[in-house]
């Protein structure tokens, strides 16, 4: 996550949910998910400054879509942080309605694209600080 939000931008597949609902000047959160260091906690944000077709060739000078990659879309981003203090999200969750309480709230983060409520992201950005 850290090396993409370096470059300034983040991929999006062609299944990525919600992708075609994003636009200049949302706003996005970075969770990472899993069971290893920083994993289950928010660690960066950024804004969104144009969605654009991934047309890059990859750091082998590989034309990705040509050839048949899983990445569609680039979100080139601004205003980038990462987070020196990640925020974790289990001491959260009682606090956040993006889940609508279900235990198995992992889930709900699954896919790589998901709408929260500015209250919610008013929550995540508060609690990293």
């Amino acid at each position: 996550a850290s090396h993409r939000l370096s470059k300034n931008y983040w991929p999006l597949s062609r299944r990525t949910p919600n992708r075609k609902l994003l636009k200049a000047g949302d706003q996005c959160l970075v969770y990472i998910a899993g069971t290893k260091t920083c994993s289950q906690t928010f660690c960066g944000s950024a804004r969104i400054e144009a969605v654009a077709l991934w047309s890059e060739p990859d750091e082998f000078g590989i034309d990705s879509l040509a050839m048949g990659s899983v990445y569609e879309t680039k979100l080139q981003l601004t205003k980038v942080s990462v987070f020196s203090n990640p925020a974790a999200i289990r001491p959260l969750l009682n606090r956040l309605a993006f889940h609508g309480a279900r235990k198995d709230w992992g889930r709900s983060l699954q896919g790589g694209c998901r709408k929260i409520t500015r209250s919610d992201y008013e929550i995540i950005s508060e609690e990293r600080l």
